[in-house]
């Protein structure tokens, strides 16, 4: 996720757009933990169309597998999760699935 974010504000700074300064603390934390303010930033960088963002709402999804009690949903929430992340064109988060899927 942080290597996403990396990239892709290199690239955007580079272009003079600064939309992901300073923004390291809103996507590695958990939302609920946000102040008022933050949280307004957060969900305009989430309704955006970057990578992070997208990259973002991948780890989450993957965060809500570990919280599925039934194997056969947890199964399938996994396969649903690995298809998104490949199909996703963000390299690392095309290794972290292809990884997961090693390993499991």
């Amino acid at each position: 996720m942080d290597l996403v974010r990396r990239a892709e504000h290199r690239k955007l700074y580079s272009e003079g757009d600064d939309r992901l300064k300073q923004t390291r603390y809103l996507w590695l934390t958990n939302p609920e933990n946000l102040s008022t303010k933050q949280q307004a930033r957060f969900a305009d960088l989430q309704a955006s169309t970057l990578k992070t963002a997208r990259a973002w709402a991948i780890k989450e999804l993957a965060m809500t597998i570990w919280e599925t009690l039934c194997m056969q949903e947890a199964e399938e929430a996994r396969a649903k999760w690995y298809r998104w992340a490949i199909r996703s064109r963000i390299a690392p988060m095309k290794k972290a699935a292809k990884t997961l899927k090693y390993y499991l």
